[in-house]
């Protein structure tokens, strides 16, 4: 028989959200402490610290949950045949990111790179400002054969108002017709229209040598993907490069810039590769995957159940719990890792992983984690199994 599950009790949960607020860090560092590596914050709300059950959870997504409801529709969850749709739509994002296929879209965005970059030099700037839209731009030759004007500025608007929900703290009725909803919902519909636009418009077949794009890999299989869920895949797919990509973005020039001997090795490795893109750079990476731990995308990411999910053999959690867990505090706890706090990308050098299985994962994992992390060689999103505390950062 599974035990009641640790956390808090009676008036608890009611006052628990202004210490997680003040320092959530802290707070879920004090709390794991307290009950151990799964406790309840809430009646529908359970966190999880330790890999091996995170990795449990993700790997039977889809199975057994689902990334996140939909907030704005009543808390539902998906359908079946909505649950298959997406799995359709991920696996044609994942023949475009794989790193092979990839290497084929390489010309169209180091153009976009290129273009990005020559629009900052030579002047200041803040990397927080433009960061989303750099990487939206430079990720867009993945994703669609051309830039339609209207498309970039409204996924921008409509991460931004995305963002500003999350940062509310005070929760009101469903029903109510906040002015913040009204401009979310405002943002997905101009979103919806550029998208809509794309999907209808039949998008002319690659030229020569030439890669197919998500788009046109999604309207090939219009069969097997209903419009609704292409349409919310592609936009989920392009707005995933304002957040995460632009916010590690962020991180790199801050650490590029903080540790001087670093870029000039890091220099030094693409003076030696120039002219070879497939060549291998080994601290270059390691550098990135350093900074991705150190600095992960997502604080905190995710999942609803949808049936009774077993955590280990101890616990239990209803259908309709959020069950949470943070990639920096498994990137951050010296249980894990060996000196976790301290930044040395040599430490991925070595012929072993540095970290404790399943401790590494600044993109999530399994069938649902973020389809970027398919573009690392030791991507962990197909490994078997062994923002507002309310939301996933990345679906």
């Amino acid at each position: 028989m599974a035990a009641e599950l640790p956390g808090l009790r009676g008036g608890q949960r009611r006052q628990w959200r202004k210490a997680y607020e003040t320092d959530p860090i802290g707070y879920l560092t004090r709390r794991r402490q307290q009950y151990g590596d799964v406790f309840r914050l809430e009646d529908s709300l359970v966190v999880i610290t330790d890999p091996a059950l995170v990795q449990r959870l993700l790997v039977r997504t889809n199975r057994e949950s689902v990334p996140n409801l939909e907030l704005l529709d009543g808390g539902r969850l998906p359908d079946a045949d909505e649950v298959k749709a997406w799995i359709r739509v991920r696996e044609l994002a994942g023949q475009v990111l794989k790193p092979a296929a990839l290497r084929s879209h390489w010309p169209g965005i180091d153009q976009a790179v290129a273009a990005g970059l020559h629009k900052l030099c030579g002047r200041e700037f803040d990397p927080v400002a433009v960061a989303g839209e750099t990487c939206l731009r430079a990720a867009m030759p993945i994703w669609v054969p051309h830039d339609p004007p209207g498309l970039v500025p409204a996924l921008l608007s409509s991460v931004t108002v995305g963002l500003a929900l999350s940062d509310v703290a005070v929760r009101i009725p469903r029903w109510w017709p906040s002015l913040m909803r009204r401009r979310i919902r405002a943002a997905r519909s101009a979103v919806d229209a550029e998208l809509h636009a794309l999907l209808d418009g039949s998008p002319r077949p690659p030229g020569p040598g030439q890669p197919p794009t998500l788009l046109h890999r999604i309207v090939a299989a219009a069969d097997q993907v209903p419009a609704e869920v292409a349409m919310k895949a592609l936009g989920n797919a392009l707005t995933s490069g304002i957040a995460t990509m632009g916010g590690a973005w962020c991180w790199l020039l801050y650490h590029l810039a903080s540790h001087p001997g670093d870029l000039d090795r890091i220099r030094q490795e693409a003076v030696s590769t120039a002219g070879n893109p497939a060549a291998d750079l080994p601290y270059t990476t390691a550098f990135v995957r350093e900074v991705l731990r150190v600095h992960p995308p997502a604080w905190l990411l995710g999942r609803n159940t949808t049936v009774e999910v077993t955590l280990d053999e101890h616990y239990t959690v209803p259908p309709r719990t959020a069950v949470l867990f943070s990639p920096y505090l498994l990137h951050h706890d010296p249980r894990w890792w060996d000196r976790p706090d301290h930044f040395d990308p040599r430490r991925w050098l070595g012929t072993r992983p540095p970290h404790a299985p399943y401790a590494y994962l600044p993109f999530g994992a399994g069938p649902r984690g973020c389809a970027w992390a398919c573009t690392l060689d030791n991507c962990s999103s197909c490994a078997p199994p062994p923002t507002s505390p309310q939301h996933s950062a990345c679906t």
